[in-house]
């Protein structure tokens, strides 16, 4: 589970440090940061992805999240080029671990990637129990609101709905006639259908 995350230099944040428990909610009025502690969460994500297929530019749009521009992604409050994460988790063994990734900024309005200049604390997979973000079986649902489609989308994965929910008609036709494990269903009957 997350303990915390510390954010320096990411869009509105200089320099702060958010706690999490089991249940986190954030509230707030426009423009307070809720939307930036998920997409640094996100962003996260995508990093320990692509940095364990050797990938040293994350795009700033990408199937998680959309920055913009490089310049967009530093905070307007600071000169530095540099965005500091650094994620605090229990492990299986109820340890603390931090997760540390500093990126650069590359100057210029029409960069729309930061290079991973150092990470630190990549957790293996018998680190990534439970409901974990940096899970590759976790699954994120965006709140952005879809508007009607003249077509649907489709997922090669069998269960990757979008973080959107685009995927979503595809996957429950793709599985309407599979049975969910008694484990996966809010009422266990054994004629649940997916």
């Amino acid at each position: 589970m997350i303990r915390e995350i510390s954010l320096k230099n990411f869009k509105c944040f200089l320099d702060s440090t958010v706690p999490f428990s089991q249940l986190t909610v954030l509230a707030g009025i426009n423009n307070v940061g809720k939307s930036t502690i998920i997409q640094s969460l996100l962003l996260s994500r995508k990093v320990v992805t692509d940095f364990r297929n050797f990938n040293t530019k994350v795009l700033l749009k990408n199937e998680y999240v959309n920055l913009g521009s490089s310049k967009q992604a530093t905070s307007f409050l600071s000169d530095d080029e540099h965005i500091y994460f650094t994620i605090k988790r229990n492990t299986a063994a109820k340890e603390i671990s931090s997760l540390f990734i500093k990126f650069k900024a590359e100057s210029g309005e029409a960069n729309n990637y930061l290079t991973v200049k150092q990470i630190t604390g990549i957790p293996d997979s018998s680190e990534l129990s439970g409901i974990n973000i940096l899970h590759p079986s976790f699954l994120y649902l965006n709140a952005e609101r879809l508007g009607p489609r003249d077509f649907q989308q489709y997922s090669a994965d069998e269960f990757n709905m979008g973080i959107r929910g685009e995927y979503t008609s595809h996957i429950l036709h793709k599985n309407e006639r599979k049975k969910l494990l008694s484990g996966k269903c809010y009422q266990e009957d054994e004629n649940t259908r997916f």
